[in-house]
């Protein structure tokens, strides 16, 4: 399974973490955040999904 794939069975929780999880701005880049946020119920025992965003 690709990971675009598995990010689709994913996408409300991406969604969530961009909406409402903890932000963290990069500290060489000001255009750079990540994005953290718990779940339950997620597989092989993870715990929270993080995203990284980049804005051009």
């Amino acid at each position: 399974m690709s990971s675009t794939n598995r990010a689709r069975n994913y996408l409300n929780e991406i969604l969530s973490t961009v909406r409402t999880g903890r932000r963290k701005q990069s500290p060489t880049d000001p255009h750079k955040f990540t994005y953290y946020k718990d779940f339950d119920g997620l597989p092989h025992n993870y715990t929270r999904i993080v995203v990284i965003v980049k804005l051009i």
